[in-house]
């Protein structure tokens, strides 16, 4: 899951979570694909759809190529770490990996 979904709730991508976390999840993540084609789709190299449109949803990352900046919801610095070999970026005041 990318951080996109997971900011809604604050859940923690570490580990797994339980029934209402994973139902949160499910719902915001729903909510994301709506939000993603009513823009669109995600433009970050040279996407274009059958039309030849790009998309704009990318204008709308909380995350994704924002390391370094501050989070939209507290102001910490957003890091970038790799997770399955997959850059992620997230935060770390937000997003505590709890014991």
């Amino acid at each position: 899951p990318r951080y996109e979904e997971l900011v809604a709730e604050v859940l923690n991508f570490h580990k797994q979570g339980d029934f209402l976390q994973m139902q949160k999840l499910a719902e915001n993540i729903i909510k994301e694909l709506a939000t993603a084609i009513k823009y669109k789709g995600t433009t970050v190299h040279s996407f274009t759809n059958a039309f030849g449109d790009a998309g704009a949803f990318q204008d709308r990352l909380k995350a994704y190529g924002h390391a370094g900046d501050e989070c939209p919801r507290c102001g910490t610095k957003m890091v970038k770490i790799k997770v399955a070999e997959r850059g992620t970026t997230f935060c770390p005041h937000c997003q505590v990996l709890k014991e």
